[in-house]
């Protein structure tokens, strides 16, 4: 290897030009043409020649040091390599851990080669049975009292790797200027000694980072930068900073991927960045003073941070605020994808590995930034925090959230709640508010942080939150919220969606799925939080209501009424020009909209095979209702019951009064009914009395049984079902298709006893034919159909409830219904 105090340029021994001479005459502009092609040669040659310059002492100043060879770097104009080769002699070598500390007592040379590679790896030729990830050699600026910085890169395609540094009142790395391109730094313990752990702590203070600290710094229009990278030995491990770990200002497409920022080497250990007080990790004491863990600030557009790829993923932790913050106009188009926030390397919580706010902050004018993604591993784990889990508040716009997990655990299967909601929209009239944003599709939410005050606003939480008067025209869509996809996760203490003080014209849906909830499914309160829509959506045991309305909310706009349901209509009356969105299973399944007409009556035609319908109306400025009542028996209902006997199901009820009853239809089913047989009632009476029926033809199986009360004027109304498990013979079945709902393909199974002819085919709603599923002859046993969402002529149809009908030997006898969505 070349030692060089200063770089020489070399020309090529057989670089030369010929020109004509003797009888020719050279004219000026030949020799003009040839004399500048004869200095790019001499310059295209200089920057070619690589240099390895090697450091081999740990001092300061002189021959040899760090200094020296910068200086010698930026000397000359072509590629260098900056080695280390000092001997374990070396004053600054301790023995007991295996490493050389450079002790840097004023400012280094700014970088302004191009193409040079600070190479730390080098060192471990002088200690090779170091760990390869640990690096040898250690920057130290704590000899500096004044504000300085590390190593400060104004060139092009360089390349720091493997170094420790830390001990300098400002950027341990900077990275500046619009020269400053394509630069990586890899590899390095920033803030850190080299095992990983040990902080570089103030040496006059050791429980505090040193005074204006940061790790990397980014600015001044640098770009398509490196911090870290897909590898693990790519990594760089960034902690115990006073203000950021890593700061992004006035520049663009540059990536940190692949690090740990606020964990130590081994990803599960909190050292934090940006606390400024003791002790750390007191996350009940937010103090606006302290900072996040990593920032984009204004002017800073089209920077990756994480991947999709798990190699990507940064792991940012223990921030003294938010996980990562993105701030300011122009903080534009960045992406965030496949992190975790709060979380440790092995996707799990662990003591004081939340970040003190938010996993992730967009505010004061951001716009266009996508925080996770569709495709596999591009959604960010945001869990853990110490206030909700993402912010999206101020002034910010057209922010897309997709297909991330918050406030659980990275495989999906435990709750990691953050301390307040999963995502909150708020603003304030001197700063703004947020605006269309999507959340949606694809994120998982579960707000499960415990409330300070049970029915104070200021303390109620959600999954997705809408709060402040000018936050609007944002959309909820095609999400989990309050529940996990397999439905086995819940909340202990909140509600799906919030929206309000004053939150207006957002929309909640479509095919959002909103379940397992204590208290609301959506809730929509206080006077001005007005003209919200609720579409679309699936509602499952929420604890109080699905949809509530209070203290003004949605102008308190009321549930259709008088809602009459018959075999092939549904009717009744909303507001006027109102649109009506009919669900069946208590709201889990959405069927289909209708709208009202100007004296408010709605008519929705189609087969309702009997279920129970509930309904949501929306007026035409928005505004959307709770749910309608359900259908319930309009007798007082004391018992119903199903037992098992020799002759078949013998069925018993019992009423405590009834109101203009007319009587009983028995139904059996699956999941449909059919009408068995008939009960007369006692029209109206306040006495008890028992009624009974013997059901001799049960099917095989599972037999689930209700009573459909009619009145004498002809209202229906449906008492709750009861099942009961059979084992008796039985010539055929076919079982319920799956999946239901369905996008591609779903399928059934039907089973025979004998040889038989079978015809299944495909309805809509109004009993129109829509598609054949099988029509032959199939032997005995069990045989696997399958419908692919299509019609006649191939087309896909719409999305929407639609029913599957079977019959054997001509006789119609099964039918199950099946959701479709495109």
């Amino acid at each position: 290897m070349l030692n060089l105090g200063a770089k020489q340029k070399i020309i090529a021994p057989d670089a030369k030009i010929e020109m004509q001479t003797g009888h020719s005459k050279i004219g000026a502009k030949t020799m003009k043409n040839a004399l500048r092609l004869f200095f790019i040669s001499i310059v295209i040659f200089a920057h070619s020649f690589s240099a390895t310059i090697v450091v081999r002492n740990t001092n300061d100043t002189g021959d040899e040091s760090l200094r020296t060879a910068l200086q010698a770097a930026n000397a000359n104009p072509g590629p260098d390599v900056i080695e280390f080769l000092i001997p374990t002699s070396d004053a600054n070598y301790d023995a007991v851990n295996g490493y050389w500390s450079i002790h840097v007592q004023s400012t280094l040379p700014t970088i302004t080669d191009d193409s040079l590679t600070i190479d730390g790896f080098s060192q471990h030729v002088m200690n090779p049975e170091a760990s390869p990830d640990m690096p040898l050699i250690v920057i130290s600026g704590f000899g500096i009292s004044q504000q300085s910085h590390g190593l400060l890169f104004w060139g092009a395609y360089n390349t720091i790797t493997s170094i420790c540094i830390g001990g300098f009142r400002g950027a341990q790395i900077w990275i500046k200027g619009q020269y400053a391109h394509d630069d990586s730094v890899q590899g390095c313990y920033i803030g850190l000694y080299p095992d990983g752990i040990t902080p570089m702590n103030d040496p006059q203070n050791p429980g505090f980072p040193l005074e204006f600290s940061k790790g990397v710094l980014i600015s001044n229009t640098a770009k398509n930068n490196l911090i870290g990278g897909s590898q693990d030995y790519m990594r760089n491990v960034i902690c115990n900073m006073f203000t950021e770990g890593v700061l992004i200002e006035e520049s663009y497409g540059n990536k940190v991927q692949g690090n740990y920022i606020g964990v130590a080497r081994d990803g599960l250990t909190p050292q934090g960045n940006g606390w400024i007080d003791v002790p750390r990790y007191n996350r009940e004491e937010r103090k606006i003073s302290r900072y996040s863990s990593l920032s984009i600030q204004t002017g800073s557009a089209s920077n990756i941070i994480g991947g999709a790829a798990a190699g990507e993923r940064n792991v940012i932790c223990a921030g003294g605020r938010a996980g990562i913050r993105i701030e300011g106009v122009g903080a534009d188009s960045n992406v965030v994808r496949g992190n975790y926030l709060g979380l440790g390397a092995d996707g799990l919580a662990h003591d004081n590995l939340g970040n003190a706010e938010s996993g992730l902050k967009i505010q004061r004018g951001a716009q266009y930034n996508v925080i996770g993604g569709e495709e596999a591993g591009a959604g960010n784990v945001i869990a853990d925090n110490g206030s909700s889990g993402l912010q999206i508040r101020e002034n910010v716009s057209h922010n897309v959230i997709v297909g991330n997990l918050i406030g659980l655990t990275a495989d999906g299967a435990s709750a990691a709640p953050n301390a307040h909601n999963g995502i909150y929209l708020f603003g304030q009239a001197d700063s703004g508010f947020p605006q269309d944003n999507l959340i949606g599709p694809g994120n998982v939410i579960i707000a499960d942080g415990e409330e300070a005050a049970d029915e104070s606003y200021a303390y109620t939480w959600a999954a997705v939150r809408l709060d402040s008067s000018g936050t609007t025209r944002n959309k909820v869509f095609g999400n989990w919220l309050s529940t996990d996809k397999s439905g086995a996760l819940g909340s202990d203490f909140n509600s799906g969606v919030i929206i309000g003080g004053g939150a207006h014209d957002n929309v909640v849906g479509p095919e959002n799925t909103i379940a397992n909830t204590k208290k609301y499914g959506v809730w929509i309160r206080q006077k001005k939080s007005i003209q919200n829509s609720i579409t679309a959506n699936s509602y499952a045991n929420n604890g109080l209501q699905h949809i509530f309305l209070s203290d003004s909310g949605n102008t308190m706009i009321a549930a259709p009424q008088n809602m009459f349901v018959d075999a092939d209509s549904v009717s009744g009356f909303c507001v006027p020009l109102g649109k009506v969105e009919l669900y069946v299973d208590d709201g889990a399944t959405f069927v289909d909209s209708v709208f009202a007409d100007a004296a408010g009556h709605f008519v929705w035609n189609g087969q309702t095979n009997d279920a129970v319908f509930v309904a949501t109306a929306t007026d035409t400025a928005g505004n959307s209702s709770e749910f309608s009542s359900s259908q319930n028996v309009p007798v007082e209902l004391a018992a119903f019951a199903a037992h098992s006997t020799r002759n078949g199901v013998l069925l018993t009820w019992r009423t405590a009064s009834e109101s203009n009853n007319l009587g009983f239809y028995l139904q059996r089913g699956a999941s449909d009914f059919q009408d068995i047989a008939f009960v007369a009632g006692h029209g109206s009476s306040a006495e008890q009395h028992d009624y009974s029926y013997l059901d001799e033809t049960p099917v095989n199986g599972t037999a689930n049984y209700r009573l459909r009360q009619v009145d004498f004027d002809g209202a229906v109304s449906f008492s709750q079902s009861v099942s009961i498990t059979l084992q008796r013979a039985s010539a055929f079945s076919l079982l319920p298709p799956f999946p239901n709902p369905f996008n591609g393909e779903t399928a059934l199974r039907l089973q025979l006893a004998e040889k038989a002819v079978v015809d299944v085919r495909v309805f809509n709603v109004r009993g129109e034919y829509i598609a054949p599923i099988f029509r032959g002859d199939l032997g005995a046993g069990e045989h696997r159909l399958t419908w692919n969402g299509r019609g006649y002529a191939g087309a896909p149809m719409p999305s929407g409830l639609y029913i599957i009908r079977a019959a054997i030997n001509g006789k119609w006898a099964w039918q199950h219904k099946v959701m479709f969505v495109r």
